[in-house]
C-alpha cells in the first residue's frame, strides 16, 4: 500500500469518526431534554467566546499593564509550575508505554500496514484538535487575567505548552520502559526521579535560606505583599533559579508576548524544543501495541461500568474488605444499605483511627515545628479553604450511593421498603465518610489556628467552640446540599450518567450541570436563610445569657436543626420520586 493510500484512510477514519460524533449529539436533540440542556449550553459558551474571546479579537486594548519586573516574576512562577508537571510525568508514569488509541481504531490500525513510526504521527497529528479546543478553553478561564487583546498569542502560548507536555509525557513513558525492560524496577525508578527532583528541591531551599528573611505578618497587608513580591523576585530570578527554569521560561514566554514581534522572537527556542521531543518520541524504539491494547480494554471496560451505573472502573478488591461493623439480622432496613455503602467506601474504624493520628500528628507538627510564620499561616489557609470546600461539595458524596447504585433498580425495586427508606439507606453510608472526612479537617483547622492568631492568640475553648458550631451545621447541611444531585438523578437519569444513551455527552452536558448548578444554588441560599436567621438570634441570646463559647456551639445546634428538618422534607420528596422513577422510559 503506498503512502497516499495510507494517508487517505488515515484521513477517512478520523473524519468519519468526528461526523459519527456530531451525528449522534444531533440525533439527540430531538428529546426535550437534551434540546434544553443544549439551547443553554451553547448559550453560556456564547456568552464566554464573544466576552473572552471574539470581543477582544484583534484588539490592542490594555485594560491594566503588568510591570517589566512582575512579567518576569509571573513567568517564572508559571515556569516553576512546568517544571513540577514535567517531573510528576517521570515519577507517576506506568512501566510499559502506551498510547491511548480507542478500541475501533485499535482494530483498525494494528491490523493495517502501518509502522510504528507512523502510528505515533498519526496519535499526535489526532491530538492536535482536542489540544487546540483545551487552549481556547483555558484561554477563555484566563482571559479575565489577560484581557489585553492578544487573544491570538494565548490560544497559542497555551496550544505550544499543552503540545509540549503531551509529547514529553509520551517520550517518558517509552523513556521508563526501555529502562524497564534493562532491568530497572518501577520503586527504583521513582526513586531515582524523586531523588533527582528532590536534589534540586533541596538546592532551591539553600539558596532560599541564603535569602533575607520573610515579612512578618504583623505589618500592614500593603507593605507585606510588596515585600513578598520583592523577595518571591529575589528567588526565582537570581542564584540557581534562572538557569534551572530556563527551558520552561522558554515555554511560557509565548503566552506573555506583548508583539507580534515578540511572539516570534520568542516562538523560535519553543519550536526548537518541540522538535527535540518530536525526534526522541519518533526514534524511541520502544513496542507499545500491547500496553495500548490493554489500556484500550481497561478503558472500555471503565466505560462500560460507568454506563451500567457502577463506581467507574472495575473494581475487584484484592483482599476480603472488612465489615464497618456487624450488622444484625434484624433491624431498621437504611442501616442495612448504610452497611453495604460503608463497605463500598472501605470506611472501616482502623482507617478512621489511622487518618485521625495523622491529622493530629500534622496539624500539632505544623502548629509547634519550627517553622517561619507565613508558612504557619499557609497552612492554616489550607486547612480552612479545604474545609470550607468539603462543606459545600458534601452534598454530591453524599449523593454518590444513589446515583451509582441506579443501574441496578431492578434489584432496588424489589426490596419490600417505601422509596424513601431506600433513599435514606443509600444516603447514610457517604454521608458518614464525607462527616468524618468534614470532622478531621475542622480538626486540623482548630490544631493550627492558634499558631496563626493575633497577639494574645485566640483562647482554645473559643476557637473549638466554633468548629463544633460549624460541623453542627454542615453535617446536616450534607443531606440538604445532596437532594438536588438526587432528584436529577430520579428526573434525568440519562444525564446523570448512568443510563445507556449518554456514551458521548455533548453541549446538552454543559447546560445540564449549568441548569443543576443554579438549582443548586438557589436550593442551598432557600434553606440557609431560616436556619440562618434561628442561628443568628439564638446567638444573640444565649451570649447575652452565658459566655459566648456557649452561644456558638448553640447556634450551631439550632441552624443544624433546622436543615435536618429540610432534609427530611427532602428526603420524602425523593422517595415519592424513587417510587415513580420508571426505567423504561431511559431506554
Amino acid at each position: 500500500m503506498h503512502l497516499r493510500s495510507l494517508i487517505l484512510a488515515l484521513v477517512f477514519l478520523q473524519t468519519r469518526s468526528l461526523f459519527n460524533a456530531l451525528k449522534v449529539r444531533v440525533r439527540r436533540l430531538k428529546q426535550p431534554k437534551y434540546l434544553i440542556g443544549a439551547v443553554v449550553g451553547l448559550g453560556w459558551l456564547y456568552l464566554w467566546l464573544g466576552r473572552a474571546l471574539l470581543g477582544n479579537f484583534g484588539s490592542r486594548r490594555t485594560p491594566f499593564e503588568l510591570s517589566e519586573s512582575a512579567s518576569t516574576l509571573i513567568q517564572s512562577g508559571a515556569a516553576l509550575v512546568l517544571l513540577v508537571f514535567v517531573a510528576a510525568q517521570w515519577i507517576f508514569t506506568s512501566s510499559r508505554a502506551a498510547l491511548q488509541f480507542s478500541e475501533t481504531e485499535l482494530a483498525f490500525l494494528l491490523p493495517a500496514p502501518l509502522s510504528r513510526k507512523m502510528l505515533i504521527r498519526y496519535k499526535l497529528l489526532r491530538g492536535q484538535l482536542g489540544t487546540l479546543i483545551s487552549a481556547l478553553v483555558l484561554t477563555i478561564f484566563t482571559g479575565r487575567f489577560a484581557a489585553d487583546g492578544l487573544v491570538v498569542f494565548h490560544v497559542l502560548g497555551w496550544w505550544l505548552v499543552l503540545t509540549l507536555l503531551n509529547l514529553h509525557s509520551i517520550g517518558a513513558s517509552f523513556a521508563v520502559q526501555r529502562l524497564t525492560e534493562r532491568g530497572l524496577s518501577s520503586w527504583l525508578r521513582r526513586l531515582l526521579a524523586v531523588g533527582l527532583f528532590g536534589g534540586l528541591v533541596a538546592l532551591a531551599v539553600v539558596w532560599v535560606r541564603m535569602l533575607p528573611s520573610l515579612p512578618s505578618f504583623a505589618d500592614d497587608p500593603r507593605v507585606i505583599a510588596g515585600e513578598l513580591k520583592d523577595w518571591a523576585e529575589l528567588a526565582l530570578t537570581t542564584g540557581p533559579g534562572p538557569w534551572l527554569l530556563l527551558p520552561f521560561r522558554w515555554a511560557v514566554h509565548p503566552w506573555f508576548a506583548a508583539s507580534t514581534g515578540e511572539f516570534l522572537q520568542a516562538l523560535v527556542p519553543v519550536v526548537a524544543l518541540l522538535a527535540i521531543h518530536y525526534w526522541w518520541v519518533e526514534r524511541s524504539d520502544v513496542a507499545f501495541e500491547e500496553a495500548s491494547l490493554a489500556h484500550s480494554e481497561k478503558r472500555a471496560q471503565v466505560m462500560a461500568s460507568a454506563r451500567a451505573g457502577r463506581q467507574s472502573g472495575i473494581q475487584v478488591p484484592k483482599k476480603k474488605v472488612p465489615a464497618p461493623f456487624m450488622l444484625a439480622s434484624l433491624g431498621w432496613p437504611p442501616i442495612g444499605l448504610m452497611w453495604k455503602n460503608l463497605i463500598a467506601g472501605r470506611a472501616t474504624p482502623r482507617k478512621l483511627a489511622w487518618f485521625s493520628a495523622g491529622v493530629v500528628i500534622l496539624s500539632l507538627v505544623a502548629r509547634w515545628g519550627p517553622w517561619p510564620q507565613p508558612a504557619k499561616v499557609t497552612l492554616w489557609g489550607l486547612s480552612t479553604m479545604t474545609f470550607l470546600a468539603v462543606a459545600l461539595m458534601g452534598g454530591t458524596k453524599v449523593s454518590s450511593g444513589l446515583r451509582q447504585d441506579l443501574g441496578m433498580l431492578d434489584v432496588l425495586k424489589v426490596y419490600p421498603l417505601p422509596g424513601w427508606q431506600i433513599v435514606l439507606g443509600e444516603m447514610l453510608g457517604p454521608a458518614i465518610i464525607i462527616s468524618a472526612a468534614q470532622g478531621l479537617l475542622a480538626l486540623a483547622v482548630v490544631l493550627t489556628t492558634a499558631s496563626i492568631g493575633p497577639n494574645p492568640p485566640l483562647e482554645f475553648s473559643l476557637v473549638l467552640s466554633g468548629a463544633i458550631g460549624a460541623l453542627l451545621t454542615v453535617i446536616p447541611l450534607n443531606f440538604v446540599n445532596a437532594i438536588i444531585p438526587s432528584a436529577a438523578t430520579l428526573l434525568f437519569p440519562a444525564w446523570a450518567k448512568p443510563g445507556k444513551d449518554i456514551q458521548q455527552p455533548g453541549f446538552e452536558a454543559v447546560g445540564q450541570r449549568l441548569l443543576f448548578g443554579l438549582a443548586q444554588l438557589a436550593a442551598l441560599l432557600l434553606a440557609l436563610a431560616p436556619a440562618g436567621a434561628i442561628a443568628i438570634g439564638v446567638f444573640l441570646l444565649v451570649q447575652w445569657l452565658t459566655v459566648l463559647e456557649l452561644a456558638l456551639i448553640a447556634s450551631g445546634l439550632c441552624a443544624g436543626a433546622v436543615l435536618a428538618v429540610e432534609a427530611g422534607f427532602g428526603v420524602r420528596l425523593l422517595g415519592r420520586l424513587f417510587d415513580g422513577y420508571d426505567a423504561s422510559s431511559e431506554q
